[in-house]
């Protein structure tokens, strides 16, 4: 017999004693651990690592600092990371001190990573060590702030590229260590030694900034996988942090499901020296197309989940070797809610729910405080659709080879893997209740005195957010304020089944600060990502004992009480064990093909399960096609005047562009109502214009260009709003930054220079120019404003004569003319006479006209 791999409490005898003593050794050894699951289960594996059985590492933004202010200076010019800030927590989630009542728990911190140690980061994961180690990868998800050269000869903060720029430190890891964009870091399980696992590149070229996006751990390749966000490829590392393959979805996913493939272009590529790059620009960072950009990745049933941009979550098969199958799908396309989120984070719960979280656009606000869009961030579950609406392949198990699907072969219609609509959970109490940052995870459930119940596995749902206790609602302000303070950004802990309308607004909650700071009401966008360990079949177990062919005991992991743990990790009763798989039994009914599958007898045909409905045809990739549909050995099943896409998708013809389905135009969104809308203008699920007044969207604002309206309705020239207020250099006010002065008046005001009028402060007031459209051709402007012909004028000898919407500079007298003709009476002709003669004047004899005489 093969060799367990050892797990958390695991105590080999390598030699074999004689048989009696093995019985007893065996007797007293089953005691032991017998009482060591009934009374020391947690202490023992809190003993093995920083990170306990149910506590949680947690990413976040690790703040800023603002060294003393230099006269004159703008404070958001000297602000900088705070290195000494935390990056990376534990946070111990054990005890709740009571039931949910939307109350703040003062939960421990035993472990801490700064922004010195691994920069700003996302995306964390943990691998299956008995002590898990933790994987964390680099973000611009928080910004990309950047220095250059100051005139005294240190770094000065930069709005856009310049030469000789370079990245603010604390915003990577350190350089010193390898550490840059493309990084990935790992904590050491039992010690909490933080070294560089990996730096992402592309053919030797490294990430030149977008940094990395999410990250996923494989336990049957022991891969792990991570999302780049410059390239949009997925990198497979293995455990010695060397790459082992790389998946490319704009070429092979798009290309598996039959869309154009869209490559990666070099000249995306950021370079922070190009004035081009705005650090409060999104657009200028060198993020990958729409079409290949990856955020969010999960591991689920032998498959790689991942999230594209524009909230669509593809899959692909992962090979038993750790290469990927040509078999990719569109699982979900999440309706839109703000056209600019992104998925970061994909997880699973024990029943195979798919969880989604999502992280709004980043700002790159100049004063760190506003970090992503607001309170747009939403946390989405997806339940498997019911067995009978499709028949899924069974999955291969750890010693088959799966058999590669051929490149020919379209990709399955998976939209009826997953419920149509997804579930919602309510995060946090301001807004619309959607104020995720973009992370998840799954923790266990709790008792009614808020201990944590290791009898549970799975029943808790962790999210990360801001703002999380906040509320206009004056009557819910005050019932919340005995449980704490409002201004919490941290984590959100309820029931996993708690989805709307229940838990709306969230009372049945925990809440836990990720820094203990109470007071930045400003902050948004300053947590990231969650990862929980979990150790099932603890409460009360039994573990699971085997004996080697060399008389040692192996004790690996926690299994009940008739089950063996496998190889592959998991629990199986011993009945169901064949040839090392676990082969639970089918129905009476059914029978069990070679591929585990269980199949009723009247469907079985050569080894394969052909369940199909009654009235339809099963095709070679395994669709179920109605009869009236089947033509020519394909299913037609879409309405007169569409095209059936490889996806499965019905497209009307005239939407049908480049192999895909669009019916709006690339820079617009489709609403759940059909409306096409541009993307920065939806709000709520609805499309909301500057110049719109729709129930749902925010009021039209009545700003000149140039301001912003704040939420008093003030308008507010843009570069003097700070921290929600308007703070023009003059005023001096509660969270308004004191202005530097200029000119001290002899009041003692402090004055611009070019505001001193007669010796007092005066705000010069905006000239305002009304431009009127100029009048057509042959048209004057009249008195009363309008365009219209001139009038006509009765020319009198002697009179002056002058319009006086023309205004001349000096107007003329209407001379008395003597005609120069005269009627012929004999030939009906006029005749025209001479009457010009020159006149010599001056020198040179030159003749000079002098007018009619």
């Amino acid at each position: 017999m093969s060799r367990i791999p050892p797990t958390c409490c695991e105590v080999v005898h390598a030699t074999a004693p004689p048989p009696g003593r093995r019985r007893r050794r065996a007797a007293a050894f089953v005691s032991a651990v017998l009482l060591a699951a009934t009374f020391g289960v947690a202490s023992a594996q809190d003993a093995r690592g920083i990170l306990a059985p149910g506590n949680a590492a947690v990413t976040g933004f690790s703040g800023t600092q603002t060294p003393q202010s230099a006269p004159n200076a703008d404070p958001a010019d000297l602000t900088e990371i705070d290195l000494t800030g935390p990056s990376v927590r534990i946070i111990d989630l054990q005890t709740m001190g009571g039931p949910p009542q939307a109350q703040l728990v003062p939960a421990p911190k035993p472990f801490t990573a700064t922004a010195a140690q691994l920069g700003q980061v996302f995306a964390v994961a943990l691998d299956d060590a008995a002590a898990p180690n933790i994987y964390v990868a680099a973000t611009s998800a928080y910004g990309l702030p950047i220095v250059a050269p100051g005139p005294a000869g240190g770094l000065a903060r930069v709005r856009q590229g310049t030469s000789n720029a370079t990245f603010m430190p604390g915003l990577f890891g350190p350089a010193n260590l390898g550490g840059g964009p493309g990084s990935i870091w790992r904590i050491d399980g039992v010690t909490g030694a933080v070294t560089l696992f990996a730096n992402v590149a592309l053919d030797g070229a490294p990430n030149p900034g977008a940094a990395l996006g999410g990250l996923a751990f494989d336990k049957s390749s022991h891969l792990l996988f991570v999302a780049d966000r410059a390239t949009g490829m997925i990198h497979a590392f293995d455990l010695n942090g060397q790459e082992r393959g790389r998946y490319d979805h704009g070429t092979q996913g798009r290309a598996a499901a039959g869309l154009p493939p869209v490559a990666f272009d070099p000249a995306r590529r950021l370079d922070i020296t190009n004035p081009g790059f705005k650090t409060d620009d999104p657009s200028t960072w060198g993020y990958a197309a729409d079409e290949r950009r990856i955020f969010g990745l999960g591991v689920q049933a032998g498959r790689l989940y991942y999230a594209v941009a524009g909230e669509q979550v593809w899959s692909v098969a992962i090979m038993p070797d750790g290469s990927f199958g040509n078999d990719a799908r569109v699982d979900v396309q999440v309706p839109p809610w703000d056209g600019e989120n992104e998925i970061s984070k994909i997880t699973f719960d024990d029943r195979g729910a798919m969880l989604l979280a999502e992280r709004a656009v980043p700002t790159g606000a100049y004063d760190f405080a506003a970090l992503a869009k607001e309170a747009v961030g939403r946390v989405l579950r997806y339940q498997q659709a019911a067995p009978q609406a499709v028949a899924q392949p069974g999955q291969p198990t750890p010693d088959q080879q799966s058999a590669p699907v051929p490149a020919s072969q379209p990709a399955p219609d998976a939209a009826s893997l997953w419920q149509p609509v997804p579930d919602e959970y309510a995060i946090g109490f301001p807004a619309d209740l959607r104020n995720d940052n973009g992370g998840v995870a799954i923790g266990y459930s709790y008792t009614p005195a808020g201990t944590i119940d290791r009898n549970t596995c799975g029943g808790y749902l962790w999210s990360t957010g801001e703002r999380l206790r906040q509320t206009a609602d004056q009557a819910l302000a005050a019932r919340l304020a005995a449980g704490g303070p409002a201004i919490v950004n941290g984590l959100q802990g309820n029931a996993l089944d708690l989805v709307r309308p229940a838990n709306v607004p969230p009372f049945s909650t925990y809440f836990v600060d990720y820094d203990d700071k109470f007071d930045d009401a400003a902050a948004r966008g300053h947590m990231g990502d969650i990862a929980i360990l979990r150790v099932c079949g603890q409460g009360g177990a039994v573990p699971a004992i085997s004996v080697v062919e060399a008389g040692g005991v192996v004790f690996g992991g926690f299994c009940q009480l008739n089950q063996i743990r496998l190889p592959n990790g998991e629990c199986c009763e011993r009945r169901f064990v064949r040839q090392g798989r676990c082969e639970q039994r089918c129905p009476p009914d059914q029978i069990r093909l070679p591929n585990g599958q269980c199949c009723p007898r009247e469907y079985t045909r050569e080894g394969r399960c052909d369940q199909c409905p009654p009235g339809t045809i099963r095709l070679p990739n395994g669709q179920c096609c109605p009869r009236e549909y089947y033509r020519d050995g394909e299913c037609h099943a879409c309405p007169p005047g569409t095209i059936r896409l490889p996806n499965g998708q019905c497209c009307p013809r005239e939407y049908y562009r480049d192999g895909e389905c669009r019916p709006c135009p690339p820079d617009r969104v489709q609403l759940p109502n059909g409306q096409c809308c541009p993307r920065q203008y939806v709000h709520n699920g609805q499309c909301c214009p500057p110049t719109a007044a729709t129930v749902g969207c925010p009021p039209p604002s009545t700003c000149p260009p140039g301001s912003v309206q704040l939420p008093n309705g003030q308008c507010c020239p843009q570069q003097y709003v700070h921290n929600g207020q308007c703070c023009p250099p003059t005023l001096v006010a509660p969270g308004c930054q004191p202005p530097p002065c200029r000119v001290h008046l002899p009041n003692g005001q402090c004055c611009p220079p070019d505001w001193i009028s007669d010796g007092r402060c005066v705000q010069p007031v905006p000239r305002i120019i009304h431009e009127r459209p100029r009048c057509l051709h042959g048209q004057v402007r009249l008195p009363d404003g309008s365009c219209g012909r001139p009038p006509k004028i009765e020319r009198i000898p002697g009179r002056l004569h002058h319009m006086p919407e023309h205004k001349p500079e000096k107007p003329r007298r209407e001379r008395t003319i003597t005609p120069n003709w005269k009627p012929s009476h004999g030939t009906g002709q006029n005749l025209r006479l001479n009457t010009f003669h020159p006149q010599v004047q001056g020198g040179a004899g030159m003749g000079v006209h002098r007018g009619l005489r």
